[in-house]
């Protein structure tokens, strides 16, 4: 939403979630699930091109 030019406050009161809150999300670093996940979209990706996309 922010990349479309709409403030983050508005976001933020739109979505229900605090500004604060928002900035520390931001600030986080990726978590074990989500690095597990990035890789596994990876293996699959890989997979998918070798099988020739079936």
């Amino acid at each position: 939403m922010a990349a479309e030019g709409l403030p983050i406050e508005r976001a933020c009161c739109l979505l229900g979630v605090s500004v604060s809150g928002y900035y520390g999300w931001l600030r986080r670093p990726p978590s074990a699930r989500s690095i597990r996940h990035a890789w596994l979209g990876d293996v699959i990706g890989e997979i998918h091109a070798v099988s020739r996309q079936t």
